[in-house]
């Protein structure tokens, strides 16, 4: 599950990448979008990754309700990366 969500988040962090040279767009505000993913990504990939790991281990009630975890805290980042995705749409006009 873990790897699948790194997977969508190197794509997700490939979009924020690619937007920021758009034409009509401002670079500075998806600059700093970058840093964020980069930010949440650092995140995930460290406290987030031992947390669930170790939850794993465990097995039992504690594994499912750290997925349950895992699955809110990821989908917060796909709620910001979306909100983020409508304001550089929103800025190109």
């Amino acid at each position: 599950m873990i790897s699948r969500l790194e997977v969508a988040t190197t794509r997700l962090e490939a979009l924020a990448g690619s937007s920021q040279g758009a034409p009509g767009g401002s670079n500075a505000s998806t600059g700093d979008a970058g840093e964020m993913v980069e930010a949440f990504n650092e995140i995930l990939n460290g406290p987030v990754k031992s947390f669930v790991d170790i939850s794993n281990k465990l097995g039992g009630e504690v594994k499912e309700q750290v997925c349950f975890f895992f699955f809110l805290f990821f989908s917060s980042f796909f709620f910001f990366f979306f909100f983020l995705l409508s304001n550089f749409f929103l800025l190109l006009g």
